[in-house]
């Protein structure tokens, strides 16, 4: 993990129609709740976050999850109902990943978990993430398209495997011009 103090980012609260949420970084503690989280995502959830259909969790798939570069999860209590994930990977760019459990989308908790890894990517000096989706992941691509109030603008490419390689510049985004073509926010 990267030398930075996350004090002054997390926790934070995320108010949803169905509560409050704690998003806050996940510790080993978490596994179980992970595990569990897991175990309430319907198949299309899981599939549309790994590309693979697994039906629980491997210790070795665990292990990783908890242990990347950053590691953010979403708590009612003591259950974890979403999951946001920093991850580096030798000289490829640091890729962000987002799941979060059927029960609670569309309540605003992806853009929380992703809000917040963005201010950790911004934290850590990072210019720019990479998200990868599915062609079909639409409500995905929008919330990429509108994280910061849409100030980031985002490209979207797809790459040889037929996935949708997001990156999202972050550098100085609140200076940027909007793209050619886009609409200013």
């Amino acid at each position: 993990m990267r030398d930075a103090d996350l004090g002054t980012l997390l926790p934070r609260t995320v108010t949803t129609p169905r509560g409050d949420i704690l998003v806050r970084q996940a510790v080993q503690a978490d596994a179980d709740a992970v595990m569990r989280m897991h175990h309430r995502c319907s198949t299309e959830t899981v599939f549309r976050r790994y590309f693979t259909v697994v039906p629980a969790l491997s210790p070795v798939v665990q292990g990783r999850l908890m242990s990347t570069s950053l590691s953010l999860v979403a708590t009612v209590g003591h259950e974890v109902v979403g999951m946001a994930h920093l991850v580096e990977d030798g000289p490829a760019p640091v890729e962000m990943a987002v799941l979060v459990e059927d029960f609670w989308q569309r309540m605003g908790l992806g853009r929380a978990l992703a809000e917040a890894a963005l201010d950790v990517a911004e934290l850590w000096g990072l210019d720019l993430v990479v998200v990868h989706s599915l062609p079909s992941s639409g409500g995905a691509h929008a919330l990429l398209r509108s994280l910061r109030s849409g100030a980031l603008h985002p490209s979207f490419r797809t790459d040889a495997d037929g996935f949708v390689e997001t990156t999202i510049p972050l550098a100085d985004a609140r200076f940027r011009q909007p793209a050619p073509g886009s609409v200013a926010s």
